[in-house]
């Protein structure tokens, strides 16, 4: 059979891990399979339908997050007017949340829930031998228009037996993310985390347990890909890559021992690093670490939810360095907090590896004080990235459930489910809901400028912060000219930026 996956997303820096994974799966059932990136193919309608038309698939299946359903749903009712009869099949962490409401489309036929590797190949064994959906596990579908969900799939426990992913079914060369004129691709080491962040989406499709591949099979993977295709630059997609810090250990060892020559990056938790690692990632030539400081107020973090234990945000850190148990009722001093962070932060400079920081504004609570100490802590940590996302209550997440307990509004058009404050081709720069504290205008006003404040106390700093500062600055520009969809759409935006830094400066110069 003809099986097209289509990636719905239009942000080109990246190759989509989950749809290289169904791709061998389909590839190893005999299936002739293509995979549609419509960030590197063009996402108008023209170039959708022709696509479609050229490869003339017997089965479509489409990644959903939240903020690209819309495009999803245009990309089916395509499938649909170029071939009524071809199953559209939709799976990712939107439809395996509201399933039902997926499958009330009717150019949507089946939803896969969570992990799809297996699920599959069942399903089209069902499709193309005409066998009984009922018995494929992790789906739902509809049947005389009502909706049936088979029994819950669990999730593969030994990820070592999953064969790499559909690497050749990617143009390679078309993704844009480079890092000093080396490829990058991502590499999934593990599957799964263990803690309850009540602001992550991600936890539906890939489950709570951590599933870890072996490092013998993450550094074959990782020679293949650099053989194969002249990749330069691995960046591990995991949510928590050193939450076994052994296995972390283990995999340096084995890329200093192979002398491979690849630079990579991850990300992790403050309190999933010690010296000594990070010693030996410096020498197996990591170049980044990202981690979620999330807030610099402690409060924030850890207020009590729902008239819960105090596990609000569950973005606890263990001052011992290990797993913190999420049901405890054990408190951290704001202080403690703090310096756990700064020291992940301080150790990493200290060994030579470039950090980046990501923080949430607008999370319930949130105030114009506890904003700024954010920021303050930002400018404290100094990392070399500082990245400043709006507080999202994502569909399935318990920051969604909480807020509509409390009467409180979230967002009514999928679009506006986006992390980042602004889009290059959009003049919104706050989705249409707020659930802080802080009145619209104050949130606003911080999402234009957390920024820019990050970025100008670094130009004030001087000595080497001042370098890192223009440096990062350029870079955020050529990003920025990267991500944009036209010269037009990209002279806006800097356009935007000059405005909000310019109001942003002047009321500084008020207020002192």
């Amino acid at each position: 059979m003809n099986a097209l996956l289509v990636q719905s997303e239009t942000d080109r820096a990246m190759i989509h891990l989950g749809l290289g994974y169904l791709a061998t799966s389909l590839e190893s059932r005999g299936d002739k399979v293509k995979i549609l990136d419509i960030g590197i193919q063009g996402e108008s309608e023209k170039k959708i339908s022709k696509f479609i038309e050229l490869f003339s698939p017997d089965v479509v299946g489409i990644t959903v997050q939240t903020h690209n359903y819309s495009k999803a749903l245009m990309i089916a009712g395509l499938v649909k007017r170029l071939n009524p009869k071809c199953p559209v099949i939709m799976g990712g962490p939107h439809p395996s949340v509201l399933t039902e409401d997926t499958l009330s489309e009717p150019t949507v036929d089946i939803v896969v829930r969570g992990e799809g590797d297996i699920t599959i190949v069942e399903l089209m064994d069902c499709l193309e031998h005409g066998g009984g959906l009922d018995s494929v596990r992790g789906i739902s579908f509809k049947k005389n228009d009502v909706i049936i969900h088979t029994e819950d799939r669990p999730f593969i426990k030994d990820i070592n037996t999953i064969p790499f992913p559909a690497w050749h079914l990617f143009d390679m060369d078309g993704y844009l993310a480079k890092i000093k004129g080396c490829k990058v691709a991502p590499v999934l080491s593990s599957r799964g985390c263990p803690y309850k962040c009540i602001f992550c989406y991600r936890g539906p499709a890939a489950g709570k347990i951590f599933r870890p591949r072996v490092p013998e099979n993450v550094i074959n993977e990782i020679e293949q890909l650099k053989n194969r295709y002249g990749i330069g630059d691995i960046l591990f997609v995991d949510d928590t890559f050193t939450l076994n810090q052994k296995r972390a250990e283990k995999i340096c060892d084995l890329l200093i021992e192979k002398k491979l020559g690849i630079s990579w990056r991850c990300q992790t938790r403050a309190d999933c690093l010690n010296i000594d690692l990070l010693r030996k990632m410096k020498l197996s030539n990591c170049i980044d670490i990202s981690m979620g400081v999330e807030s610099g107020n402690r409060q924030i973090l850890a207020a009590t939810q729902k008239q819960k234990k105090n596990t609000n945000y569950n973005k606890e850190l263990n001052i011992n360095g290990f797993l913190q148990n999420q049901e405890s009722n054990e408190s951290i001093e704001d202080k403690s907090y703090k310096e756990i962070v700064k020291k992940a932060f301080n150790m990493a400079a200290e060994v030579g590896i470039s950090t980046s920081a990501t923080f949430i504004i607008g999370l319930p609570g949130d105030t114009k004080e506890s904003v700024q100490e954010t920021i303050d802590f930002a400018k404290e940590l100094n990392p070399n990235h500082a990245i400043f996302y709006a507080a999202m209550p994502y569909p399935g997440t318990e920051l969604a459930q909480t807020i509509k307990e409390r009467g409180g509004k979230l967002p009514e058009n999928w679009d506006d489910y986006r992390l980042m404050s602004s889009d290059i081709a959009s003049s919104k720069m706050l989705a249409d809901f707020n659930i802080s504290e802080l009145s619209e205008k104050e949130l606003s006003y911080f999402l234009k400028t957390a920024q820019m404040e990050f970025q100008m106390g670094r130009l004030s700093a001087g000595g080497e912060t001042l370098a890192i500062g223009i440096r990062n600055i350029f870079q955020i520009i050529k990003l920025s000219y990267i991500r944009a969809k036209s010269p037009r759409d990209f002279s806006r935006f800097i356009l935007r930026v000059i405005y909000n830094a310019t109001l942003f400066a002047w009321r500084r110069l008020l207020r002192q």
